[in-house]
């Protein structure tokens, strides 16, 4: 069992979000917020103006005329992309590192979260669900505890870690929920209080894993995201464990594999827009 109090001050130590983004995602969880006021915080940021207007033009490349206005641009991408791409920046400082306490190597935990924020992008096509604007917000930030917590992982825990999750039939979250009382997901939440992000993304951070014990559809989304990250990826994913999140979302595995392979085919390009 690790120190959670020390966990949690770590949490909070983080640097803070920049006051345009926070200020951007109160805005894109507010219903009644406008187009025009979300342009408007954008516009305060050149940096996340450079971004959103590249991202608005590489998804209108079909169209003869380039976006060039910041109203036309958030309009054309959506209230789902614009959050990910506003966090972009500040959240690959955080995780582009790598992180040998998970075998995790450098770039590896920045690109899952983009493959995933990306996964929620495109799943509309795909699902018989409404995805809800913050679930993008989530899946990039799903891992992101994993930062944290690996900082307090001493040899004994990990040797821990590593042996219920290969003798004992345990996934990672079972594991770190019996050997340390809390799990990643439960640090990524706290990081996401700590960034005043809303209640829907830090809920989807905290049940990326277990959706079915917070029954809504950005925890099942996020889940979602985080299994085509982990099958692109080609990491092991239990059927048992994705079953019902992949019938409440209406898919069979052709689909989940279809999905994949959107997603694979623009990642790359993807990448390039965030950070």
């Amino acid at each position: 069992m690790i120190d959670l109090d020390a966990v949690i001050v770590a949490s909070e130590r983080l640097e803070p979000l920049p006051s345009s983004v926070a200020r951007l995602a109160a805005l894109l969880s507010d219903e009644t917020s406008s187009m025009r006021d979300i342009a408007r915080v954008v516009g305060l940021d050149q940096a996340l103006t450079a971004r959103v207007l590249s991202a608005a033009n590489s998804a209108a490349l079909k169209r003869r005329v380039e976006i060039k206005g910041i109203l036309d641009a958030v309009t054309r991408l959506g209230r789902g992309a614009l959050l990910p791409l506003a966090l972009g920046s500040h959240v690959k400082r955080q995780v582009s590192g790598a992180i040998p306490q998970y075998g995790i190597a450098e770039g590896e935990l920045w690109v899952d979260a983009v493959t995933a924020a990306l996964a929620v992008e495109l799943m509309p096509s795909f699902v018989r669900i409404k995805i809800p604007a913050e679930t993008g917000a989530a899946a990039l930030l799903h891992h992101v505890g994993i930062v944290v917590l690996a900082r307090f992982l001493d040899p004994d825990s990990l040797r821990y870690l590593q042996d219920a999750e290969r003798s004992g039939g345990q996934g990672r979250v079972e594991a770190e929920q019996e050997i340390l009382q809390v799990h990643h997901g439960e640090v990524g939440g706290l990081i996401a209080q700590h960034w005043a992000l809303p209640e829907g993304i830090i809920n989807g951070i905290i049940y990326h894993h277990t959706p079915d014990e917070h029954p809504d559809a950005v925890s099942y989304a996020t889940s979602l995201a985080a299994v085509v990250a982990q099958l692109i990826a080609r990491k092991p994913v239990s059927a048992s464990e994705i079953e019902g999140m992949l019938k409440v979302m209406g898919l069979d595995r052709p689909r989940v594999m279809a999905l994949c392979k959107a997603v694979y085919q623009q990642r790359h390009a993807v990448l390039q827009h965030y950070g």
